[in-house]
This record gives C-alpha cells, structure tokens and sequence, in this order.
C-alpha cells in the first residue's frame, strides 16, 4: 500500500491535481467483501470497472471514473492527468451550452479513449467523433496519439515476430505519413524499424536521416536501454557506410577467346 498510496500524498501529486483523485490499484484483492481490515478499498477495483493489474484511474469528486492509464512513466501519468482534466473542462462547456456539439464530441471522444479495462467504444465510433467539426484540438491530438499507437501495435502483431515484416509494414506508414507524437513509447521501435527498411532497400539518404533521429531519441532513454540502442546504431552504421561506400567489384579472369557472347561461343 506503501507505493500505491505514497505517490498520491507527495507534493508532486498535490502539484498537479486540482479537481481529481487518482487510484492505483497494483495487487489488492479483487473480490468485493474486503479480505483484510487493513486494506478497505478492496473492493473497489471491481466496483469501477477494473479487471486486472496494475490499474491507475483518475476519479471525478462524485467518485466516478474519469479517464484510465498505463503509467510506464512519468511522462504517460502526466498524458493522462492532462486528458482527465481536458474532459472536465468539456463536460462542463457542453453542460452551459447544449448547442456546443464540438465540446459535446470532445468530452464523448476522451471519455472512449480513457476506457482501458471499462467497456470499450468501437473504434469507428471514435473515428467519427473525431471527425467532428471545431473539435478541440489538444482532444485531437489525444486521439490521433492513440491511433498511432493502436496501429502500431497491429503491424507488430501483423508481422509475426519477423523483424524484416515489421520494417516493410513501418515504413508504409511512415510513407502514409502515420508518426509517432514527440515522447510517443513507440517513438524509438517506429525509427528502428524505418532504418532497418532503409537499409534493406539500400536508400542510403533515408537510412542516414533515420539514424540520425535514432542517436537523438537514444539521449532520452535510460542507461541500459540507450546502451543497446548505441551497440544497434553501430551495427548500422558500419552497414550504411557501405552502402556509401561500395567495395570495388572484382574483375573475374577470363581465357582470351572465351568471352561469353563472343561470336565464337555462338559457333
């Protein structure tokens, strides 16, 4: 309980919260009658929805759930925290004017993209409401963020675990102009793999500009992961330094007489 609950009382959440509790719920029992007198809440991940472990919710004054996160950082809970808040602020714009159907739209469109473990909202619905005229545009953003991602993860899935199927289906979408948001998780993978399709197809200018966004992002990761990183970025370094600089192809040695095509192999 000590690292659910220590987060939530420091003067880094008291900071950033202003009209939200946050909820984290990481191993407690599930079951709906509290199992141990020093855990009252025990029941609560149900009774909101929640279905699994870790779940990290923001919760409105009433109690209600707001918006759900993956917090893998810090950088994710403050996305999040930033969403809740968003979707406050236009329920109650579409509340003082029924007529704002851009507000009404944006708050239905982050209240779909908050389910995590809730009921889920048809991804064709969401694509409409995102489709709305005058839409919010940091709800915009939010939602196009989450498209990446969820497309993303199905080319991953798509590729059945073989890097070069990845690399070919990435970069269609890097063509189709499908990217990663600045900070995005997936920011780092989606480069990889465009520079390994660079690569493969021996588009030195493309791969040299992929690198170059590789080395940048790799400063931003922490020191085991930005090691790994920097052993690939060698590995492909010495590979389009040989595509700029091909090895002089060597002349085979051939009898004088016998050159194919020679009239005299046609006789």
């Amino acid at each position: 309980m000590q690292l659910e609950g220590g987060p939530f009382v420091s003067d880094w959440w008291i900071k950033r919260s202003k009209n939200l509790v946050a909820y984290l719920n990481i191993d407690a029992f599930r079951g709906a009658e509290p199992k141990m007198a020093t855990v009252p809440d025990q029941g609560l991940l149900n009774q909101k929805g929640g279905s699994s472990f870790p779940f990290c919710a923001f919760f409105d004054a009433q109690g209600d759930v707001l918006f759900e996160v993956n917090p893998k950082s810090r950088d994710d809970f403050d996305r999040g925290l930033k969403a809740a808040q968003l979707l406050i602020a236009l329920r109650k714009k579409a509340r003082d004017d029924p007529k704002d159907l851009a507000s009404q739209a944006g708050a239905q469109l982050l209240d779909a993209i908050g389910r995590r473990q809730r009921k889920s909202v048809p991804r064709k619905k969401k694509k409409d409401l995102a489709a709305t005229p005058e839409l919010d545009p940091e709800a915009l953003a939010i939602f196009e963020r989450c498209e990446f991602e969820a497309d993303f993860l199905e080319v991953l899935r798509n590729s059945g675990g073989s890097d070069a199927k990845a690399a070919d289906l990435v970069i269609r979408m890097h063509r189709e102009r499908r990217l990663p948001a600045a900070g995005s998780r997936y920011e780092l993978a989606f480069y990889y793999y465009c520079a390994q399709s660079a690569l493969h197809s021996k588009d030195a200018t493309s791969a040299a500009r992929f690198l170059d966004r590789l080395r940048a992002l790799s400063f931003k990761q922490k020191a085991s992961i930005r090691r790994e990183i920097e052993s690939e970025l060698r590995e492909m370094s010495k590979r389009l330094k040989a595509l700029k600089n091909p090895a002089p192809a060597k002349k085979s040695k051939r009898k004088a007489g016998n050159t194919l095509g020679s009239a005299q192999s046609l006789d």
